[in-house]
Formats: C-alpha cells, sequence, structure tokens
C-alpha cells in the first residue's frame, strides 16, 4: 500500500510540474501534454506492477506458511482461520466469514495477501509440541506449529497466534 502511495504522489507531483510549465508557456501544444501526461501514467502503472511483484511467494520465502492455521483453540473472543496452500494462494477467515482471498507474499516480515491485506510477522512459524485442553469437556488438541501475526488494522490490529497441525 505504502508502494501504491508513493507512486500516485510521484504522478501527482509530476502533473502538477506539467500544469505549472503549460501555464507559463514553454508547452507548444495541449495534444503534446495529454501525449505526455499519457506516457507517464503507462510508465507508472507498469513501475507499480514491477515493484508489486517483487515480493516473493509464501512457498518460495518460508514454505512452513503452508498449511491451516487458526486460533480457535481458546474459544476466547473471535476465531480466526488462515489456510495457505503449496501454490501460494490463501484464503483469511473471521470466525465464519470469509474476509478475503489472494496470494501470500512475504517482503520485510510482512506477509501480504491478495496484495492489499497486510499482517506483520512478529514471529515467524515455528515447530514444537503444544496442547491446548478446549471445549466444555476439557477435550485435548495437539499442534505441532505455531506463528504471531498482527492482523489488519480493519481487523483490530491484534497480535494473534495461529496454530497448526
Amino acid at each position: 500500500m505504502k508502494i501504491l502511495i508513493d507512486s500516485l504522489r510521484s504522478v501527482i507531483i509530476i502533473n502538477i510540474i506539467i500544469a505549472i510549465i503549460c501555464i507559463s508557456g514553454y508547452c507548444k501544444t495541449i495534444l503534446y501534454v495529454k501525449t505526455s501526461i499519457l506516457s507517464k501514467l503507462i510508465v507508472c502503472v507498469f513501475s507499480m506492477l514491477v515493484l508489486l511483484s517483487c515480493r516473493k511467494k509464501v512457498d518460495e520465502v518460508n514454505p512452513n506458511f503452508i498449511g491451516e492455521w487458526s486460533n480457535a483453540s481458546t474459544f476466547i473472543g473471535d476465531a480466526y482461520y488462515l489456510t495457505i496452500n503449496e501454490n501460494s494462494s490463501a484464503t483469511f477467515y473471521k470466525n465464519t466469514d470469509k474476509l478475503f482471498k489472494g496470494f501470500a507474499r512475504i517482503e520485510d516480515n510482512i506477509l501480504t495477501i491478495g496484495g492489499i491485506h497486510r499482517f506483520k510477522i512478529i514471529e515467524v512459524p515455528r515447530q514444537h509440541n503444544i496442547s491446548f485442553s478446549v471445549g466444555l469437556f476439557g477435550d485435548s488438541v495437539h499442534y505441532k506449529w505455531s506463528v504471531i501475526l498482527k492482523t489488519p488494522s480493519f481487523q483490530g490490529g491484534d497480535n494473534v497466534t495461529f496454530y497448526k497441525n
């Protein structure tokens, strides 16, 4: 998102400079200005696409992220589910609602899904043996992996520990 905002700022600044040049009389025709703006817009869009594609898919960076993750082991608060497939396609659920899906990519300790939904990686996936007693009857649930992610700000921006088998 920061890249998109920076790119949009650049386009606005370039357009302001072109407008100032045009007003001051250095521009010969309106057609030239329209062509110039269009070509700069095309370059800007192409640059944004290149920059967005620089992030690597999860399966290339850390395959330990692949799997079905949940925090639903404690029944306290909202239940979050994160599924990342072997081709790095991902789906994020809150309770039973699918909130978003897309390709999962990692760059600079940020897990991004669908290009715009960002999770800060607080702790990378690590392997251990965890058991919880859950439910009314205290059923025991065992997990082999955990990861701590900060949910996107529109979801509260909470640090959530996800578990998988």
